[in-house]
């Protein structure tokens, strides 16, 4: 019987660690100048070696190696820096079998931007769907890292079109963000395809110019920070720009998935929406939303929120948060107050009441002595506001509240300390606030 080498092996000595010991920890780990080391193919799902290390790894900088995903042949991922083979065995020009998927890329023309279109041709003998994997490059292919998209990953990365005679696709590349604030001339995108017959043949662009340097401000909501019960609900955002210019946002919200837009009402607080500062790492501000007047009593399942940016550069966006839910829109709201680090039998907690028709309201407090792990409720002290009916309006009626703090945990100190705060009134339950860890001395 004889055997033939099959497409992607290599004719040489792998140099592994300890060939003699295999049953050691290190029997077949890679040496520094083993050709195995980013020479294998790309494996979907796998992200550890047997070690638990990280893989794939870039460890070959100076070439692309395999079929460019950076996987190591062998049970091992080489961590470290790869040194060249002293006396490297060519390998020979793999043939492309027909019976693998390939692709073909074309260069983009001209000077691109944040958002590049990458031209491909996807073939394959049976017409099979075929995925791709795609990375950039900065530095005319030396080094490389994933890419992403500015459209839905799963339409144009998944299972797409491909024939024998090719199927012409466009892979669009964000490039405002993986090339951003500067002018690269060197950019390379390599895309690879893979199906059920296994990894097919990568190609790459020739170099290309992208140009940021001015590019557009841009946003990004935090839809996980929106209160879920308020009539008034801060949002947060954090703004970017390349050369940090006083940026303006306009602001719409959607109570039907997206399907219709309008301008939101805004409440008082906030930062406003003129001449707000950016950065290029960004620059986290707030608004605040009178989703009372935009929803009235009907609860949203489905909100989102986007945001435009305007500055001297030119408009962008829209920018989108991801979906929330507001299930009572006229509730109350507070701001609660962290208290200073002191001493005594009694703290002082400042908070604001807010409430869009300035109906009273009452609270209800807790407190934690241990970063939040567990509650139980306060006892109350003289003094302060008390706990019920107490004044709201739109703009916030500040209150104190005094907890008799030996009471409930006796003396020493607690290093630990939270105070949580729950409005309600007629409208309902707002959202429960807490105070940040703070420290305090009873007894002295």
């Amino acid at each position: 019987m004889t055997t033939e080498p099959g497409t992607g092996n290599i004719n040489a000595d792998p140099q592994f660690v300890d060939i003699s010991n295999p049953i050691t920890s290190s029997g077949f780990h890679l040496k520094p100048n083993s050709p195995c080391i980013d020479a294998g193919r790309f494996v979907d799902g796998l992200s550890e070696d047997f070690d638990a290390n990280q893989r794939p790894y870039d460890a070959v900088t100076w070439e692309t190696r395999g079929d460019g995903s950076d996987f190591d042949i062998g049970a091992y991922e080489f961590i470290g820096e790869a040194q060249l083979t002293p006396t490297p065995t060519p390998t020979p020009t793999p043939i492309p079998t027909p019976n693998l998927p390939e692709v073909v890329i074309s260069t983009p023309d001209g000077i691109q931007g944040e958002y590049v279109e990458i031209p491909f041709i996807l073939f394959d003998e049976a017409s099979e769907p075929t995925s791709i994997w795609v990375k950039y490059s900065l530095d005319s292919g030396e080094t490389w890292n994933w890419a992403w998209s500015y459209k839905d990953p799963q339409l144009c990365t998944n299972n797409l079109t491909s024939s024998p005679q090719g199927t012409s696709h466009i892979f669009p590349w964000r490039a405002g963000l993986q090339a951003k604030c500067n002018m690269y001339d060197q950019v390379r995108i390599l895309i690879g395809p893979y199906n059920s017959k296994g990894y097919g043949y990568s190609d790459y662009t020739n170099d290309f110019t992208v140009d940021n340097l001015f590019q557009l401000p841009r946003a990004k909501l935090y839809a996980s920070s929106i209160l879920k019960r308020a009539a008034y609900i801060p949002v947060y955002y954090s703004l970017y720009d390349c050369t940090n210019d006083l940026t303006d946002i306009y602001i719409k919200y959607s109570k039907d998935a997206g399907n219709t837009w309008n301008w939101i009402t805004h409440a008082p607080g906030g930062d406003g929406t003129t001449n707000l500062e950016t950065s290029e790492e960004g620059v986290i501000h707030h608004f605040v939303w009178n989703a009372a007047q935009d929803l009235g009593t009907a609860s949203c399942p489905d909100c989102k929120l986007l945001m435009y940016t305007l500055n001297t550069k030119g408009v962008s966006g829209p920018w989108h948060s991801d979906f929330f839910s507001v299930d009572n829109p006229d509730g109350p709201w507070i701001r609660i107050y962290k208290p200073e680090n002191g001493t005594g039998n009694t703290i002082t907690v400042y908070y604001r009441l807010y409430d869009y028709q300035s109906v009273p309201t009452s609270i209800e407090v807790r407190y934690s002595s241990d970063n939040g792990m567990s509650s139980s409720g306060c006892v109350d002290a003289p003094g302060g506001d008390g706990r019920e009916y107490l004044a709201a309006s739109p703009e916030g009626v500040l209150h104190s509240y005094n907890w008799d703090v030996e009471s409930d945990i006796g003396c020493g100190q607690f290093d630990q300390l939270i105070i949580y705060i729950l409005p309600y009134n007629i409208h309902g339950s707002g959202v429960c606030q807490r105070t940040d860890s703070f420290s305090w001395e009873t007894c002295k």
